[in-house]
């Protein structure tokens, strides 16, 4: 979990930045950069309730909900890599 809780950390620390980086940014692709970072929070706070929920589950119940959390996981840390490239 703790490995979990990191990794959350840290996506947000990137966020962060990347919210910087789209201040400097201008027309369409600052529009679209802001979505995907509006989106990319929505995840996260799903994530950290995954997260919460992973805490006080058991038995099978805890084997599903470490799937959906590792996939919305995934599915973050894809959105982040996505709108980094347009700095790239």
């Amino acid at each position: 979990m703790n490995e979990v809780q990191e990794k959350l950390d840290a996506l947000e620390r990137n966020i962060k930045d990347l919210k910087a980086k789209v201040r400097t940014s201008a027309g369409k692709a600052k529009l679209e950069l802001e979505h995907q970072i509006d989106d990319m929070e929505r995840k996260l706070e799903e994530v950290r309730g995954k997260l919460k929920q992973l805490a006080s589950a058991s038995g099978e119940a805890w084997k599903e909900l470490r799937i959906g959390m590792d996939s919305a996981l995934d599915e973050l840390s894809k959105a982040y890599d996505r709108a980094l490239s347009y700095f790239k």
